[in-house]
């Protein structure tokens, strides 16, 4: 190549690269090799190259002999005369379709792959997964959540914060789970709540790169159908016991023997449910808020642990006013009444009213 630019005499290597003819290539016809769309930028390459007298180090596409285009590096260094001026250029050029062609197909992948993971209804996160110093698995880093990420957790933008920068006091579980899929490196599938949310997912956790502590983790946020699923248990046990209550009556003589059944039938029912214990809290409420809480009212829940001790015959006491204890509160009519359900040994298990 001239100082200039052009080309003196034949070059066989490269035309045989590009296919030209000698008369295509002479002058400045090697820029028609030059993909059309990069030879602006190969034309400005050679122009600050000669104004500074410095190296070419550019990538772009030449044709190829059967007419199709290849990316090639093209490498260029200026010879100078004894004046310090350009006599010539010493050049190479370095095929590097196979490469371009890779990087490319890659970037399509990745591209595909990110257009996926923002558009999916699901959540999904990669975070790295961190030991302290005993070398037990105690937080984990998020590089990187899609968009419903927010959506399903309502959470801030996290990636670059751990979890206990985020919340605080994370759940220790959503660590072990985390560890676990890296020291197993089996994928997990677990309902786990975040009780700093105030939220309950399904997480699907993979270990995704073991050698840096890396896990991928899909969830979704299924607070609302726990919630569903558990006031729908509350239900179809409401009206089991109220099937088992409609058949005792049936057969009952008086209000005595429907009061023991119920009495019976709440006390399997309830089990660990409302209890003296919740007696006892109301009570507890009533006298932090006494003068604002009716008299008649807080004595009730007095009443419900320190008066409704049992009858040893029937297990059962009513207390409260059965007719006289009428009450409008807030514009409504409420009736109070309450039994004491007794344990083995005749005292108080359970307060229902």
């Amino acid at each position: 190549m001239r100082s200039g630019g052009s080309f003196p005499l034949s070059a066989g290597r490269y035309r045989a690269y590009t296919g030209q003819t000698l008369e295509e290539w002479l002058g400045y016809g090697w820029l028609e090799a030059i993909h059309p769309d990069d030879r602006a930028f190969a034309e400005q390459q050679r122009r600050e190259a000669m104004a500074a007298r410095r190296v070419v180090d550019a990538e772009f596409r030449l044709r190829a002999p059967n007419g199709g285009w290849r990316w090639t590096n093209v490498r260029a260094a200026p010879v100078l005369d004894a004046q310090g001026h350009i006599k010539k250029w010493a050049a190479v050029n370095i095929d590097i379709d196979a490469r371009k062609r890779a990087e490319s197909a890659l970037r399509e992948s990745e591209e595909k792959y990110r257009d996926l993971f923002e558009s999916m209804d699901e959540a999904h996160a990669v975070v790295e997964v961190i030991k302290d110093a005993e070398g037990r698995w105690a937080d984990f880093r998020f590089l990187d959540v899609n968009c419903a990420f927010l959506v399903h957790t309502t959470m801030p933008w996290p990636v670059g914060k751990t979890a206990t920068e985020l919340l605080g006091s994370p759940n220790p579980r959503w660590t072990e789970l985390y560890g676990q899929a890296l020291d197993t490196g089996q994928p997990l599938r677990v309902e786990e709540p975040e009780a700093t949310l105030g939220l309950i997912f399904d997480l699907n956790i993979f270990s995704l790169d073991r050698e840096r502590n890396r896990v991928a983790v899909l969830f979704t946020n299924i607070t609302e159908r726990k919630t569903a699923e558990a006031a729908l248990r509350e239900s179809e046990e409401r009206q089991a016991i109220l099937l088992k209550l409609s058949d005792a009556a049936r057969s009952a003589t008086d209000n005595s023997q429907i009061l023991k059944e119920a009495s019976r039938l709440v006390g399997q029912h309830l089990g660990g449910g409302l209890g003296c214990d919740r007696a006892r809290a109301l009570r507890r409420r009533a006298t932090r808020e006494r003068g604002t809480l009716p008299p008649v009212r807080q004595g009730f829940i007095g009443r419900a642990v320190d008066q409704g001790r049992p009858d040893p015959e029937d297990g059962v006491r009513q207390f409260g006013d059965r007719d006289d204890l009428r009450r409008r509160m807030r514009g409504f009519v409420r009736w109070d009444r309450g039994m004491v359900i007794a344990d083995s040994a005749g005292g108080p298990h359970r307060c229902a009213g």
